[in-house]
């Protein structure tokens, strides 16, 4: 769906920043560094009408974020043309101590979960910086013998990079897993959030993804669910098992 409505936009923002002082952003704009002190009705404007998209760019993004101790941010990210608008996104991050408490972890949690309501979103993830550079990108050689990575590239709607801390699963990937396997998944949790979306999660906290036992979790349930609908680094030209997907407009 289109992120940009004025309503969605304005509901977005009010979930957020009702968290209170540690997602009061202080700072707006276009591009890092960011110059502008936020406004929250300057920013519905510019986020509605898409105002750093310009005759000659597709794409564009409004950032906020929040300089003071526990550092946090939300990024709207929109694509114009060609259609399909699989550019349109969110992205919601904080402080990764700030998530070491179970409450706070809980809280944040919870906010992405109603990010995912409001926009009626197919897939969305949560993971530390450092499982999305693992797990996103692949070393490559370069013509000169050096090594080199590149990202893998993969949008949800052609299939899954990997499972990550957590993974939120709406009704694209409930129909292509099915609703009692993934009940059944092994090793994880799964919480649902309605009779065709989830959140599930790997483990406990963000920076577990790294231990011994949650790397294996993960590789049981992608076992569990299906390794063809996961890329794969052995063999990153291996089609991949899709979901269908609702035609955007």
């Amino acid at each position: 769906m289109d992120l940009s409505s004025t309503s969605l936009v304005s509901a977005i923002l009010s979930r957020v920043l009702a968290e209170g002082v540690n997602f009061q952003f202080d700072r707006m704009g276009h591009e890092e560094p960011l110059t502008a002190s936020f406004n929250r009705d300057q920013a519905i404007r510019e986020w509605s009408t898409n105002v750093s998209t310009r005759a000659d760019l597709v794409y564009g993004d409004l950032i906020m974020e929040r300089a003071a101790f526990p550092r946090s941010g939300l990024i709207a990210n929109w694509q114009r043309k060609p259609s399909g608008l699989w550019l349109n996104h969110l992205g919601f991050w904080v402080d990764g101590s700030y998530l070491e408490d179970e409450t706070n972890r809980n809280r944040f949690l919870q906010v992405l979960v109603d990010f995912f309501a409001l926009t009626r979103a197919g897939y969305g993830n949560s993971r530390s910086q450092s499982e999305w550079e693992e797990k996103f990108w692949v070393e490559e050689s370069l013509k000169n013998g050096r090594k080199g990575k590149r990202s893998i590239a993969l949008k949800a709607q052609h299939g899954l990079a990997d499972l990550y801390w957590a993974n939120l699963l709406g009704p694209p990937y409930v129909r292509l897993f099915g609703r009692e396997r993934l009940q059944d998944c092994p090793d994880v949790e799964v919480r649902w959030l309605g009779p065709d979306s989830c959140l599930l999660l790997t483990c406990a906290t963000p920076g577990a993804w790294l231990t011994a036992e949650t790397r294996l979790r993960v590789q049981r349930a992608k076992d569990y669910l299906g390794r063809d609908a996961f890329f794969s680094r052995e063999d990153g030209r291996r089609p991949l098992r899709q979901p269908t997907w609702p035609v955007e407009g």
